[in-house]
C-alpha cells in the first residue's frame, strides 16, 4: 500500500488539478501517520462496571452482616431467652367446710360455737381471717352484735395442704334464747383481702334445757387429795387418773362439798403456797380420758386449784372472750412462746369448767417418750400428731413448731376432720 501511495501527489494532481495539490511534505506526513497507526496494538478498553458492582456488593454485605449480628442481641426474643423466669406462686382457691357445731346451755346461758375448716388442696392458703355473722334477730339481741370476729388463727397464719383449722368461741348471752333462735342462725366466713375461701351455715345444734339440780357427788374427792400428796412428793404435780369429769354440762361433775364460793382472793391462804414453777408436765390416758398435770377438760377451776395450787396470772376479761389462767413452767422458752401451762375458762369463777388446756415444751426426749406412751395416733399431718379418746370425745394434739412443741387438749365431736384424707 505504501508503494501505491507513493507519488500520490503526481497521480492526484493529474486528475484533480493541473496545479499541485499535495506537496511532497504532505505525502510524507500521511505515510508517517499510517505507519504509526499500524504499529500500535489495538486493545479493548477495560470494563470498570463489574469491579464497581463487586465493591458495592461487598460493602453492602458487610453492612447487612453487622446489622444482623447487632439486631440479634437487641431483639426481644434474645432478651426473653436470657431472662430468668420467676416461678408462678399458686394458692388454694378455697377451703373445705369441716365439722362445726353450736351448743347452748340454758342453765348457764352460755353459747359455744365450734367451727372447723380444712385445706384439701395441694397448695398453701393465703393468710386469712374468720368471722361469724349472726343471721337470727333474736340471737343478735341476746349477743348484742350482728358479727363476731374470731381472733384465733393458724399458727403461721395460713393452712398448709391437708391441714385443719378449728376455733372455739364462747359467749355468755345477755338474755336466754329459744331453741328456734339457733336454727340457720350462724354463718362462718373465712376470707382474705381479695376473696372468700369458704362460707357456710352451721346446722349441727345442741340445745341443753334446764334440769333439776342433782345431789353433789364427792365420793371421788379422796382421789384428788391423794394425788395432790403424791404430786408434792414428786416435786411435780402428777395427773389424777381415777377422776372422771365429763366432757360437757349435760352430765354431773365432781364438785366440792360444800359448793365452793366464787371468791378468788387470797388464793395462797385458801389452797396453800404456790408450787410453781413446775419442773414439768405429765400426760396420761386413763379410762377414756386424757389427764394433763392432774386435770382434764370438764374439771372446774376449784378442782384445778386444789391439784395445781394458785395460778400465777390470768388474762383480763373481754367481751365475748374466754379467760386464761396460767401456771408457770421451768423451761428455756422465750416469754413470747407461752412458757406457762394454761387453761381456758368462760369466766374466772371457781365453778367454771375448763374447756381447753395447752402448754409448750422444748424437751424433745420428753415429747418422743410421750408419743410412744400414747400409742398410734388417729391422724398425722406434717409436724402434728392427733390422739383421740372416744369415750370423752377428747383430742390431744402434739405439734412441732420447730424450736418447741405445742401440746393441747380440747373436745372434738366429729372425726371427719382427721380421718377423711
Amino acid at each position: 500500500m505504501e508503494n501505491q501511495l507513493k507519488n500520490l501527489n503526481h497521480t492526484l494532481d493529474k486528475q484533480i488539478s493541473s496545479t499541485p495539490v499535495f506537496t511532497k511534505n504532505d505525502e510524507q506526513n500521511i505515510l508517517l501517520a499510517i505507519r504509526n497507526s499500524s504499529s500500535k496494538k489495538k486493545t479493548k478498553p477495560k470494563n470498570a462496571f463489574v469491579p464497581r458492582m463487586l465493591t458495592a456488593a461487598l460493602f453492602a454485605g458487610v453492612i447487612f452482616t453487622s446489622y444482623t449480628l447487632i439486631d440479634s442481641y437487641l431483639t426481644p426474643e434474645t432478651a426473653t431467652e436470657i431472662e430468668i423466669k420467676k416461678p408462678e406462686i399458686r394458692y388454694a382457691q378455697e377451703l373445705s367446710q369441716a365439722s362445726s357445731m353450736i351448743s347452748y346451755d340454758e342453765n348457764t346461758n352460755i353459747l359455744k360455737i365450734n367451727g372447723s375448716v380444712k385445706n384439701t388442696t395441694e397448695f398453701n392458703s393465703e393468710k386469712f381471717e374468720t368471722r361469724i355473722t349472726i343471721l337470727n334477730k333474736e340471737l343478735q339481741a341476746a349477743i348484742g352484735s350482728k358479727t363476731l370476729k374470731i381472733d384465733e388463727t393458724p399458727q403461721q397464719g395460713y393452712l398448709k395442704p391437708d391441714e385443719p383449722f378449728t376455733f372455739t368461741k364462747e359467749i355468755t348471752l345477755e338474755k336466754p334464747i329459744s331453741e328456734s333462735a339457733l336454727k340457720d342462725a350462724l354463718q362462718i366466713e373465712v376470707y382474705t383481702e381479695t376473696k372468700t375461701l369458704t362460707s357456710f351455715i352451721i346446722s349441727d345444734i345442741k340445745f341443753t334445757g334446764k334440769k333439776a339440780e342433782e345431789p353433789v357427788v364427792d365420793e371421788e374427792q379422796p382421789v384428788v387429795e391423794e394425788n395432790e400428796k403424791e404430786s408434792e412428793e414428786k416435786d411435780s404435780s402428777s395427773i389424777t387418773e381415777k377422776e372422771k369429769p365429763e366432757q360437757d354440762t349435760t352430765d354431773s361433775v365432781i364438785e366440792e362439798s360444800p359448793k365452793p364460793t366464787d371468791s378468788l382472793d387470797n388464793l395462797e391462804e385458801q389452797y396453800g403456797k404456790k408450787k410453781t414453777p413446775f419442773n414439768g408436765v405429765e400426760v396420761t390416758k386413763k379410762d377414756g380420758y386424757f389427764f394433763i398435770k392432774g386435770i382434764t377438760i370438764g374439771t372446774t377451776l376449784d378442782q384445778a386449784l386444789q391439784i395445781l395450787g394458785p395460778y400465777d396470772k390470768h388474762s383480763e376479761k373481754a367481751i365475748h372472750s374466754p379467760i386464761y389462767a396460767t401456771w408457770n413452767l421451768k423451761n428455756s422458752l422465750k416469754e413470747s412462746e407461752n412458757t406457762g401451762f394454761f387453761v381456758e375458762l368462760p369466766e374466772l369463777k371457781k365453778d367454771q369448767k375448763i374447756g381447753y388446756l395447752s402448754y409448750n415444751t422444748d424437751d424433745k426426749v420428753y415429747v418422743e417418750n410421750l408419743i410412744v406412751q400414747l400409742g398410734e395416733p388417729i391422724d398425722e399431718n406434717p409436724g402434728v400428731k392427733f390422739f383421740y379418746a372416744e369415750k370423752s370425745k377428747q383430742m390431744l394434739s402434739i405439734k412441732d413448731e420447730g424450736s418447741y412443741y405445742e401440746i393441747t387438749l380440747h373436745f372434738e365431736t366429729n372425726l371427719n376432720l382427721y380421718t377423711d384424707n
